[in-house]
């Protein structure tokens, strides 16, 4: 019994522990499911003391209940690990959605940065995709895929802190280039009113032309 315990007990002070620390920590939160899982494992070892020594088939019983406070504690890393991955990826989400659409990440270091950027988001997005099929069939593979996934985002958050400089540059620069552009497109339909006696049909025809 003790041996068994030890073995489950190993994942949570190696693994669970930390996880749920970084979430507090990062997050302020602790999800109540992270707590039902430990409080639903807590219960099959509580069982296996409670349980006659003297019964004829208590191996059976003690082993059969510690398989099942594994399997909780196995839960409660795979929710913890999925909770990361969605709130950083989140997280990256929001603070690259301004360099994304007002910078142009393709000019920097001559393509390689984007290039970097778009391989490890899809590695992310393939390990996370590939964990999420594997936790119901092997567990220890979907751990390790999620840890994967997680660190890739990792490597792209500092693939965008170590080229701050240059993403700040390039939204610049990019943000400078529609305001001129937008600036032209509102200059050009003054001169239209202007110009013609028929505003509206002016307009409308300079639409029809866009396409």
């Amino acid at each position: 019994l003790y041996k068994g315990q030890q073995e489950i007990y190993n994942i949570y002070n190696n693994d669970i522990k930390d996880a749920i620390i970084f979430i507090e920590s990062e997050y302020h939160k602790f999800p109540v499911p992270f707590l039902n899982e430990i409080r639903a494992a807590q219960d099959h070892f509580s069982r296996c003391l409670s349980y006659p020594l003297d019964n004829s088939d208590w191996n059976i019983y003690v082993t059969g209940q510690l398989k099942k406070a594994k399997g909780h504690y196995d839960r409660c890393l795979l929710d913890c690990y999925k909770y990361i991955w969605y709130r950083y990826g989140s997280h990256l989400s929001r603070t690259h959605f301004i360099p994304k659409v007002f910078g142009k990440l393709q000019d920097i270091d001559n393509g390689d940065f984007y290039k970097e950027y778009k391989r490890l988001q899809k590695l992310a997005k393939e390990c996370n995709k590939k964990a999420r099929k594997t936790e119901t069939t092997d567990k220890a593979e979907a751990k390790k895929l999620f840890r994967d996934a997680i660190g890739y985002l990792k490597q792209m958050d500092n693939l965008f802190e170590s080229n701050y400089d240059k993403i700040s540059w390039s939204v610049r620069k990019g943000i400078l280039l529609k305001a001129l552009y937008a600036l032209g497109w509102i200059i050009s339909i003054i001169y239209m009113f202007i110009r013609n006696i028929d505003p509206i049909k002016s307009i409308v025809t300079y639409m029809l032309h866009l396409f």
